[in-house]
Formats: structure tokens, sequence, C-alpha cells
């Protein structure tokens, strides 16, 4: 298992975030949205990856992830977003083989996108990026 599924199925499993985003079928998406898409949603993907090494031979990585909640309003990906952090912001388990040692928030931006070709509105963006080291 891939860091990114381990995060995604983190993501999936916090309460807060499933009742913003569909409950059985949460929206989460590596890297992009489809456009027009039901909206609220997430969407991950990693910046960085290094690899960590110990005198011993041992190895860990270490990862920055953007979160992006994309919603409607401002108020409504700020609210996705509250819930990302509060779910993810200092978590540390094992999802099937990949242990995440630590996720720690690091910076929150906010932004808009007007509508692209072929959609009727805009969407407002609140990005979270973690530091995320794993086995």
């Amino acid at each position: 298992m891939s860091m990114d599924v381990a995060i995604r199925n983190r993501l999936a499993s916090v309460a807060g975030i499933n009742t913003l985003i569909g409950g059985g079928t949460p929206r989460i998406f590596p890297e992009t949205r489809a456009q027009e898409s039901t909206l609220p949603c997430l969407v991950y993907s990693t910046n960085s990856e290094e690899t960590l090494s110990a005198l011993n031979g041992a190895k860990a990585w270490k990862a920055d992830m953007e979160i992006v909640a994309v919603a409607t309003s401002k108020a409504a990906a700020l609210g996705l977003a509250t819930a990302v952090i509060a779910g993810l912001d200092g978590y540390a388990g094992t999802n099937d083989s990949t242990t995440i040692m630590h996720a720690l928030h690091l910076r929150s931006v906010t932004a808009y996108n007007a509508p692209l070709a072929g959609e009727t509105t805009g969407v407002f963006l609140h990005t979270v990026v973690f530091s995320i080291m794993y086995a």
C-alpha cells in the first residue's frame, strides 16, 4: 500500500469529512476532479517526497501532501478543510502495510477559481498542506 492510499483511507474514515462529502462513497480524488463533478469534494496530491536513512540502514520517507477542499462557497470549503485538519493533524497509524508515523499540518491557502470552459460556476478552494512521515 502506498502513503497516498493510506492517507485517502484515513480521510474517508473521518466522520466529520464523510458528513460533508457523501458518506458511503466519499468524493476524494487523486490529483484532479472531473469537470462539473458533485461538490464539495477533496483532491489530494503529493508535492514532494524524500527518503530518510538512518546510520543503521533503517529507512523512512517524508512527503509534503496537498489536500484541496473544493466547494461552491468559501464557507463550505473552509468547513471541509477544517474537518481535514481535525482528522489528519497529529495522526499516526497503520493502514495495511503503510505506517504513518506523523501527519503535521504545515499551512493553508484559500483561492477562488473562476468558471472554466464548459462550467457554469466557479469554485472555492481551501488547500491544506501536511508533512507526512511514513514507513
